[in-house]
């Protein structure tokens, strides 16, 4: 936690990167473009999308240099960067995010978006669930952990939905 509030340990950014990767004819000339750089990982898609276009995704991220997670991002795929959707509060760094979608929901990001959140009030930590509208990024929840969780990643979820097996990971 003290390299975290310190930021004693440089964490390089890191870009979303968009691999156009041909599939037919020559196959010589794989393309990418920087889509964003907030410093995001283990992000999440809708989970009916996976394999196919999406045009949301949904990360924890960097705000600031050399930090750890400290903000949760949403990505509009096709604006990148300038219509990005921030959720940040100072000193509190979450985890990886699962995107849930509202049953009957007609839109891709019509649903919610969760993470277990480390918060650092003082010298006492906190963990809490973080729910936020995926739309908008603004908070729905925050439910209390009764004893402070470990930061949490590479987690797996998976549900039925609407009659179809979905599993809330990207």
């Amino acid at each position: 936690m003290s390299t975290i509030k310190d930021n004693s340990f440089p964490i390089p950014g890191s870009p979303l990167r968009r691999f156009t990767v041909p599939v037919k004819g020559e196959v010589n000339e794989v393309k990418w473009e920087d889509v964003n750089m907030w410093g995001m990982g283990l992000h999440a898609i809708h989970p009916m999308l996976k394999g196919k276009k999406h045009r949301y995704a949904w990360s924890p991220a960097n705000k600031g240099e050399g930090v750890w997670w400290n903000a949760l991002v949403k990505i509009d795929m096709k604006k990148g960067d300038d219509a990005s959707i921030i959720w940040y509060q100072e000193d509190h760094y979450p985890s990886e995010v699962s995107f849930i979608p509202r049953p009957g929901a007609t839109e891709e990001d019509d649903g919610v978006v969760v993470s277990v959140v480390m918060g650092n009030d003082g010298e006492t930590g906190t963990s809490y669930l973080l729910v936020l509208d995926a739309k908008d990024m603004t908070e729905i929840s925050r439910v209390p952990a009764p004893v402070f969780l470990p930061f949490p990643s590479h987690g797996h979820t998976c549900a039925t939905v609407e009659g179809e097996k979905m599993c809330f990971w990207a």
